[in-house]
């Protein structure tokens, strides 16, 4: 993940535990991201330098295993994430 990606997913993750990171999910040609309060059996648990976690479902580990994540602010500030190839 980018250092960006790391510092939204900081932010957004304010306050929860530390076992907490954001679920990674893709579907349907979609990438899915939900707050978890930590992994599911089978997740792979991917962990930033600054220690923001990730966990990628077992049926997206194989396509997002050569990707990095990445975070940008929508026009309202929300924030959007994407992957795109290393």
């Amino acid at each position: 993940m980018t250092s960006v990606a790391a510092a939204v997913i900081r932010d957004l993750m304010e306050g929860e535990g530390r076992s907490a990171g954001l679920r990674l999910d893709f579907a349907d040609g979609d990438l899915h991201v939900t707050r978890a309060a930590g992994p599911e059996e089978g997740d792979e648990v991917v962990t930033a330098r600054s220690g923001e976690r990730v966990f990628v479902t077992p049926d997206s580990a194989d396509y997002l295993d050569d990707k990095v994540l990445d975070a940008r602010a929508d026009t309202d500030g929300t924030p959007v994430f994407g992957v795109s190839r290393r």
